[in-house]
């Protein structure tokens, strides 16, 4: 992944990300009896965004090329469209790894595999971020340290969009930003992951 679709990443996970520390359960990734949302089975089937919701979600801001605060069907079909690509693209990548016996599919076993890379690569993450931002060193992410967890994740992130290096990001600047998470939704990182 390269650093621009990286940052994009994070930028999409952020609240994801501050569950996981907060001590609820660990993302949204998938519970036991979740298979399709580890492995989804059939991306085509997946929800239109705001299925089932109510309010603007987290890519809102970043669909809505118009800047009228809603997403008309236009901007909602691209949001849709960039979802299921990223879920295609996310399964494909799954298979490519995991499918050991390459039938097309992850049996069971090969489902074992991806759960356990899933949380040891989360489990690094957590650590990571525990040893850079657990000021008072009691083993978990505070309020405080959160807050100040993300705010030196977002000024990093923001800084490899600040072409300018005015501390602000100007409408072209937002542009680029906006357009490196669409193109990381579409490859699919992050995707399914319980946002990494």
């Amino acid at each position: 992944m390269t650093a621009s679709a990286e940052a994009a990443s994070e930028s999409a996970a952020g609240h994801e990300r501050g569950r996981r520390h907060g001590h609820e359960r660990r993302g949204e990734g998938p519970r036991e009896d979740e298979r399709g949302s580890l492995f989804p089975a059939d991306c085509q089937t997946l929800p239109a965004p705001g299925e089932g919701r109510h309010g603007p979600g987290p890519l809102h801001e970043v669909y809505d090329g118009d800047g009228s605060g809603e997403l008309d069907e236009v901007e909602l079909a691209s949001l849709h469209a960039d979802l299921i690509a990223g879920c295609e693209a996310r399964k494909a990548q799954l298979l490519a790894a995991y499918d050991v016996d390459g039938d097309g599919e992850l049996s069971e076993t090969e489902l074992e595999t991806l759960r356990a890379a899933r949380d040891a690569e989360r489990e690094a993450e957590r650590a990571s971020d525990l040893a850079t931002y657990d000021t008072n060193g009691d083993g978990e992410l505070d309020r405080e340290e959160r807050h100040a967890m993300f705010d030196a994740k977002r000024a990093e992130f923001e800084a490899g969009f600040d072409a300018d290096a005015s501390g602000e990001l100007d409408a072209t600047e937002l542009a680029s930003l906006y357009e490196a998470i669409k193109e990381a939704i579409r490859n699919g990182e992050g995707f399914g992951r319980g946002r990494r």
